[in-house]
C-alpha cells in the first residue's frame, strides 16, 4: 500500500472514530465485524425459514398461518446464534453481553445509537441500546420486519389454490422462492463489502457505483433469479417478453410497486405490475433491494447512516388521496383519511379502512370477526380481509349502478368474458364451485363470482 493510500485510510478511520486495522485488528473492528457477519446469516435463515413456509401454502402442503412452528423454530434459532455472535465478539473477556464489563465494546464505541430505530412502522418497542444484547435484539427486530414485508409481497396476494395448474403454482413458487435468495445473495456481497472496508482493504460506501467487482456481482445475482423466474413464468420461450407470459391477475401480484427507494438506483415505483411480468419481476428486485437495505446499514452505523425510508416511529396520519387515480384502473373519488385505495376482484378499487376492523361474513369464510355497522365484509386479496361500504357504484365501485339492498354485498364479477357488479347475498353460501375452484353448483337465480367463491344474485 502506498503512502498516500496510508494517509487516506487512516484519515478515514480516525474520522469514523475506528482503530487503524494495519498493525492487527483492534477489539472494536472485531466486534463491527462480528455484528456485521451475524447479521446476514439471520437474514438469510429467516428469510429462508419465512419463504419455505409460505412456499408450503402455494404448493398446497400446509393450509395454516406462517411462521408455522417449524419456520418459527428455525428463526428462533437463528436469533440464538446471531446474539451468541454478536456476544462472543463484541462481549469482552467473558463473552456476555453486559457481564464482566472488562475489554466488552459499548454501542457507542462501534457506532451504535441509544435507541433502535425500528422499520417503517414497526417500532421495536422503542428499544434503548445498552448493550451489545441490545444490538442483538434491534436487528432481530428490523430484520424481521423487513422480510416479513418482502414476504408480503410475494405471497399474500397470489391467486390460490393453483395446484390444478402446474405451470402456474411452480411460477408462483418460484417467484417467491428465487427473489428471496437474491435477497439473501445481495447481503452477503455488502456484507462481505463492508467487511472489506473494516479489515482496511477499501474506504468505500457499499454499494459503490465505481466498485465494478461488487457491481457485477450483485448484477449476477439478480440476473439469475430473474431467469429462474422466467423460465417458470415467462411461456414457451421462457423469457419474460409477453410472449404467453402469465399475467399480473393470472400470478396474483399487486396491482402497484411499492414506493420505496433503494440507497442505489430507481424508485421501485416504476415498475408497473399490470403492465406485464418484466415488471413484476423487476418490482420484486427492487423492493428485496429496500427491504435488503435496511439491515445492512443498520449492522455498519460506524460508516453510514439508517436510511430515511426504513426509520421506524409514529407516522403521520395519512390525508385523503385518490384511489388509483393514475394507476391502472381509474376509480372515483379520494379515501377518506385513515384508509387506503385496494384492488377488488382485479378489476375495481375501492376505499377501505386500514385494517382496524376485524371482519367476516358466509361468503368470505376465510375472514373472522364483525364489520362496523352499514359495511360488509369484502377480501381484496386472499387472506386480506377488508370492510367496505355495500354500495354499487359512486366512489366505490365506478363500473356499477345503484345501491345493493339489505345487507348484500356489491361484488364485481366476471361472467363469460364480461366485466360487470352484482349484488352478492350476504347470508347465501355456494360450496367451492367457482372457477378456478371445483365442485357443487351455485344456488338457482345466483351466479358464481369470478375470484372468490362468492354467489352474486342475478
Amino acid at each position: 500500500m502506498s503512502i498516500t493510500s496510508r494517509l487516506f485510510l487512516a484519515s478515514s478511520c480516525l474520522a469514523a472514530g475506528l482503530a487503524l486495522p494495519a498493525d492487527g485488528e483492534t477489539a472494536t473492528v472485531g466486534c463491527q465485524r462480528a455484528i456485521a457477519r451475524a447479521n446476514v446469516k439471520f437474514v438469510a435463515a429467516s428469510s429462508k425459514a419465512q419463504g419455505k413456509c409460505r412456499e408450503a401454502i402455494v404448493r398446497g402442503k400446509y393450509a395454516g398461518a406462517c411462521p408455522d412452528a417449524g419456520a418459527a423454530a428455525r428463526i428462533s434459532h437463528a436469533a440464538t446464534k446471531l446474539e451468541a455472535a454478536i456476544a462472543k465478539g463484541c462481549g469482552g473477556a467473558d463473552g456476555v453481553c453486559g457481564g464482566d464489563l472488562t475489554g466488552e465494546d459499548t454501542p457507542a464505541s462501534v457506532g451504535w445509537s441509544s435507541l433502535c430505530p425500528g422499520f417503517e412502522t414497526t417500532l421495536c418497542g422503542n428499544q434503548t441500546i445498552g448493550d451489545c444484547h441490545d444490538i442483538a435484539a434491534c436487528l432481530e427486530c428490523v430484520d424481521g420486519a423487513a422480510i416479513a414485508q418482502e414476504v408480503a409481497l410475494l405471497y399474500d396476494t397470489l391467486a390460490l389454490p393453483s395446484t390444478d395448474n402446474r405451470t402456474l403454482n411452480h411460477c408462483q413458487v418460484q417467484l417467491g422462492k428465487s427473489t428471496l435468495k437474491y435477497l439473501s445473495a445481495r447481503a452477503r456481497l455488502l456484507q462481505q463489502c463492508w467487511d472489506d472496508r473494516l479489515t482496511g482493504k477499501h474506504a468505500l460506501v457499499c454499494p459503490d457505483a465505481n466498485d465494478t467487482e461488487l457491481q457485477l456481482a450483485i448484477g449476477d445475482a439478480e440476473l439469475k433469479a430473474q431467469a429462474r423466474i422466467c423460465k417458470a413464468c415467462g411461456g414457451p420461450d421462457a423469457q419474460c417478453d409477453g410472449a404467453g407470459d402469465f399475467t399480473r391477475a393470472e400470478i396474483g401480484f399487486p396491482f402497484d410497486c411499492p414506493a420505496v427507494q433503494p440507497v442505489s438506483g430507481n424508485p421501485c415505483s416504476i415498475w408497473d405490475p399490470t403492465a406485464g411480468l418484466f415488471d413484476i419481476v423487476n418490482c420484486g428486485s427492487c423492493v428485496s433491494n429496500f427491504k435488503g437495505d435496511c439491515p445492512d446499514r443498520l449492522a455498519v452505523p460506524e460508516f453510514v447512516g439508517y436510511p430515511a425510508g426504513c426509520g421506524g416511529g409514529p407516522q403521520p396520519t395519512p390525508t385523503p388521496q385518490p384511489c388509483h387515480a393514475t394507476g391502472p384502473i381509474s376509480c372515483a373519488g379520494p379515501c377518506s383519511a385513515g384508509q387506503s385505495c385496494l384492488p377488488y376482484q382485479d378489476y375495481v378499487c375501492a376505499c377501505f379502512p386500514d385494517g382496524t376492523q376485524p371482519c367476516g361474513d358466509s361468503v368470505f369464510p376465510q375472514c373472522n370477526g364483525t364489520c362496523p355497522p352499514g359495511e360488509q365484509c369484502g377480501s381484496p386479496a386472499p387472506f386480506a380481509c377488508a370492510c367496505s361500504v355495500p354500495a354499487c357504484g359512486s366512489a366505490y365501485y365506478p363500473t356499477c349502478a345503484g345501491t345493493c339492498s339489505g345487507s348484500d354485498l356489491c361484488v364485481p364479477t366476471r361472467i363469460n368474458g364480461g366485466e360487470y357488479c352484482q349484488c352478492a347475498s350476504d347470508t347465501a353460501t355456494c360450496g367451492p364451485s367457482c372457477s378456478p375452484f371445483t365442485g357443487g353448483p351455485c344456488p338457482p337465480a345466483q351466479v358464481c363470482d369470478y375470484n372468490v367463491c362468492g354467489c352474486a344474485a342475478q
